[in-house]
């Protein structure tokens, strides 16, 4: 049987033996208390053993031995072997006489450890591993033939490499160091100006501004929001940060609208900027205030447009200064500005790099000299890598922290730490995240979720992302991002969660694999369609995208578009609108999703399938979008075309009945109408995907009107108001009577009792009956095709398709809410793909005319999808749903009266 072994011997010479004696007694109680069980004893001392799974007892207890302060402590040498035992003499529950391999490897430790030390076989899956930190190696000879045994010698003040983790809180962000000439540069540019800074990653560009906006009497320090998609978003994140200022009742809304959100059009978002630097500034050109953009080329554009915009106004009350990477150029709105600076910032000297890792580390009394002389080159004057060459010192073990006279002191753990290669802060950062990964996936998996969300992700999405992944959410969830955030893969501003740097960003997306990252865009996506109702959606609309889900794009993609167009952002409304259509018009099975476009690089910062304005999308309940939008009760899509008898015909809402069974009373009580959604695509499947296609072109459409209020919409509590199931009135029935006096004749089948037939009782009065249902639409009349509908369904049984037709009977008669009402019922009936695509085709005709072009073009996605996936699908299904797609999205569909069917 495999154990551990911890074998522990005299250090000095026995001059004792009552001492030793006692010695050896006293250790074999603390032994017992631990868990183990005496496997040996000898002239120098005894051995213990431990089962194979109990790695952190046995090294707890070599550590307690040589560490427990006691008098003479220091002389006990201590192996720790692994291998197997057999028993000789079992005594009691403690001692158990053994002999084997684990013992010998012990002993052998233990002879060549010096007084004070423990040697921990290499063998050890925790030593292999890593887990456990080494101050040096030794070499054992386990026999006369010159078997030897490699160990590492067990740091006994810090064993576990966990324990280096949770110093890595003890860095601290250094003080800017060489670029006093540079600040200077900028500080001397006037209010309306435009300032320069062009920095690679890791330099130090993030830091100039923040000391710059710490110096500032009053900054607004811009940057990326998110993936840049969200129009405004970049200046909401900066609202949210910056502490707000006294201001007047229209700036509070305008700003708590934008936190919301919501949006503002680019003038309000302007004079929100200027109100808040010339909220302290004033007209004093000595308290002058600052806009800094960091990662100019990663900000959305609407926030762009609002600064260029507030900044060209006469008598503008702040500077503006951006961050560029080499080879970007300024921003488009930004260009009319008149640059006054423009510095570059370069790899610092050594004695400046000195001077960042000291800082760093607390101070010059806080580091050892060797720390300084080996780490303070390993990041080749960028401060960002100094940095990650420290925290990954102190992540594997490299870096030791050490208590002394004058405090605490970051030391080199062995003489060989630090020897290694001049790397780059990415690389630094890809090995820190390889380790995470190795010893906690779980973390690692957020710290992905939140690099591939961006810059400012709420918890909730994190969570919701999470729990799609696999994640289980509840207290842990939180202890995971708070030690992301200690150990600076995160950085927690408020209640919203980033990645530490934009190097740490790129690394860790560029460690996840394509299916990977799809997995991860899905489930932000979802996450984003279920958590968000503001302009957010335009990013779960871009993560839908590169997740391959094109339905869930157009979706979310609409949504966005509803809500940047209330704000009075119309141009970006429209780009989302187009890149919604152009989502849904050529879908293709979920099987077969084309591959994600490249992940965004530093030299195109956003993916070719979205537009700095434009974004796609994931799911919608048709409810939520009603919910929505009933605080524009009065806009409403104009009426241009009505939807004709053969058009309804075209679009198979009224087809054979008799290819659908009817729903008895019985089934009723188990079918409980529920919300259609598009959905996000579940985590794509271990098998490979098949080649991708070229995604399909950008269409060019023109900028759609606003809506006028020329009709009717319906709120939620109405849509929630109607009746559901429908039950005909008693008349009908006597009209189904008059139009057809044969029906009574038919036998009736108790609808409570009766089982699913394989065909209608009654195929040829059913089949009669649809056509002269058909017939009477088409002649516009409305009573007997009411007549013809009843009797359908005395014959037949109500079906999704009755309930079906009596939506479009309501419609007909500008009962709206009614068919609505139906339409839902109609899908909470549907038992086959082709019934559910034609019920949420008749849903998306009954929203569409209620005024609620979101929900309905949501439906009509759904259906389209629904057509697509199913089993033995039609090309005239298919091209009735993009038809009706089309409609909708063009704002041709309105009520239709009697006359129009």
């Amino acid at each position: 049987m495999t154990s551990i072994v911890v074998s522990v011997r005299e250090g000095g010479a026995i001059e004792d033996a009552e001492a030793l004696a006692a010695e050896v007694r006293a250790v074999m109680e603390r032994a017992s208390v631990a868990g183990a069980r005496l496997v040996g004893i000898g002239p120098e001392g005894a051995s213990f053993g431990f089962d194979d799974g109990a790695t952190e007892e046995a090294i707890d207890l070599a550590v307690m031995l040589v560490d427990h302060g006691g008098e003479g402590a220091s002389r006990w040498r201590v192996g720790v072997g692994v291998g197997d035992l057999a028993a000789v003499r079992d005594e009691d529950a403690f001692e158990r006489l053994s002999v084997g391999p684990g013992a010998a490897r012990a002993a052998a430790l233990a002879r060549i450890a010096a007084p004070g030390e423990v040697l921990v076989d290499l063998t050890l899956p925790a030593a292999a591993a890593g887990s456990l930190l080494a101050t040096g190696r030794r070499v054992a000879s386990l026999d006369d033939q010159g078997k030897r045994l490699r160990a590492i010698v067990l740091d006994v003040h810090e064993p576990w490499r966990r324990a280096g983790e949770a110093t890595l809180d003890r860095l601290r962000e250094p003080r800017v160091v060489g670029r006093e000439s540079s600040i200077a540069m900028i500080e001397s540019v006037e209010p309306g100006g435009l300032a320069i800074v062009r920095a690679g990653r890791g330099v130090g560009g993030t830091r100039l501004l923040e000391e710059i906006a710490a110096r500032a009497a009053r900054a607004l320090l811009v940057e990326p929001a998110l993936c840049g998609v969200e129009p405004l978003g970049a200046l909401r994140l900066s609202f949210g940060r910056a502490r707000r200022p006294e201001g007047a009742a229209r700036e509070t809304e305008l700003l708590d609208q934008l936190e919301l959100g919501r949006g503002l059009d680019i003038g309000s978002a302007s004079d929100l900027i200027r109100a808040f630097i010339g909220a302290v500034s004033g007209s004093a050109l000595d308290e002058r205030g600052w806009v800094l953009v960091d990662d100019a080329s990663l900000v959305d554009r609407a926030t762009l447009d609002a600064i260029g915009h507030a900044a060209s106004v006469p008598g503008a009350p702040f500077a503006v200064v951006v961050r560029l990477d080499p080879g970007d150029v300024v921003p488009p709105p930004l260009a009319q500005l008149v640059v006054e600076a423009d510095v570059s910032l370069k790899p610092l000297q050594p004695h400046e790099a000195t001077a960042v890792l000291e800082d760093a580390c607390g101070g010059k009394e806080r580091v050892s000299v060797e720390v300084v002389r080996r780490w303070g080159r390993r990041g080749a004057g960028f401060p960002l890598a100094i940095l990650e060459s420290l925290r990954h010192g102190l992540s594997v073990g490299d870096l030791a922290i050490r208590n002394g006279r004058d405090g605490s002191a970051i030391v080199a753990r062995s003489k060989a730490s630090g020897r290694g290669r001049v790397l780059s802060a990415h690389a630094w950062i890809v090995r820190r995240l390889a380790v995470l990964e190795a010893d906690r996936p779980h973390d690692a998996l957020l710290a992905s979720i939140v690099a591939i969300g961006g810059w400012g992700v709420r918890p909730s999405v994190i969570a919701e992302a999470a729990s799609d992944l696999g994640v289980p959410d509840g207290p842990g969830l939180q202890d995971a991002l708070d030690r992301l955030v200690r150990e600076a893969v995160l950085v927690q501003r408020g209640a919203l969660f980033s990645p530490s740097s934009s190097t740490l960003r790129d690394a860790a997306v560029d460690r996840l694999d394509d299916r990977t990252r799809r997995r991860v865009h899905a489930a932000l996506a979802g996450a984003i369609a279920r958590d968000s109702l503001g302009l957010e959606l335009a990013e779960g609309a871009h993560h839908a995208a590169l997740a391959g889900d094109q339905l869930g794009a157009a979706a979310l993609a609409i949504r966005a578009a509803d809500r940047a167009r209330r704000a009075g952002l119309d141009e970006f409304a429209s780009s989302f609108e187009a890149f919604g259509r152009a989502q849904s018009g050529d879908v293709v099975p979920m099987a077969t999703t084309p591959s994600p476009p490249p992940r965004p690089s530093r030299a195109s910062p956003r993916p070719p399938v979205l537009e700095p304005s434009s974004s796609g999308g994931a799911e919608e309940s048709a409810g939520a979008s009603a919910q929505g939008s009933s605080d524009e009760a009065a806009e409403s899509t104009e009426d241009v075309v009505s939807l004709s008898p053969s058009e309804l015909e075209e679009l198979e809402i009224i087809e054979e009945l008799r290819e659908e069974p009817p729903v008895l009373a019985s089934d009723l009580a188990e079918h409980e109408p529920v919300p259609t959604t598009v959905r996000t695509p579940p985590p794509v499947a271990d098998e490979p995907a098949p080649p991708a296609p070229e995604p399909p072109p950008a269409i060019a459409l023109p900028v759609i009107a606003r809506p006028s209020s020329a009709s009717t919409r319906l709120t939620t509590g109405q849509i929630e108001a109607l009746p559901s199931p429908y039950v005909p009135p008693t008349d009908l029935f006597a009209a189904a009577r008059e139009a057809a006096p044969d029906v009574e004749s038919l036998p009736r089948l108790p609808r409570a009792e009766a089982a699913h037939p394989a065909e209608p009782a009654h195929p040829e009065a059913i089949d009669e009956l649809a056509g002269a249902a058909r017939r009477a639409l088409a002649a516009n009349d409305l009573v007997g095709f009411e007549a013809a509908l009843s009797a359908l369904e005395v014959v037949g049984g109500k079906s999704s398709a009755s309930v079906r037709l009596r939506a479009v009977l309501a419609l007909a008669r500008k009962r709206v809410a009614e068919g609505i009402a139906l339409a839902r019922e109609a899908h909470a009936l549907a038992q086959t793909d082709g019934q559910r695509a034609r019920s949420m085709l008749t849903l998306a005709i009954a929203l569409g005319v209620a005024g609620d072009r979101t929900a309905a073009l949501v439906e009509a996605v759904a259906a389209l999808a629904t057509e697509r996936g199913r089993e033995g699908r039609r090309p005239a299904g298919i091209r009735a749903c993009r038809r009706l797609v089309e409609r909708i999205a063009d704002r041709t569909l309105s009520l239709p009266g009697p006359s129009a069917l």
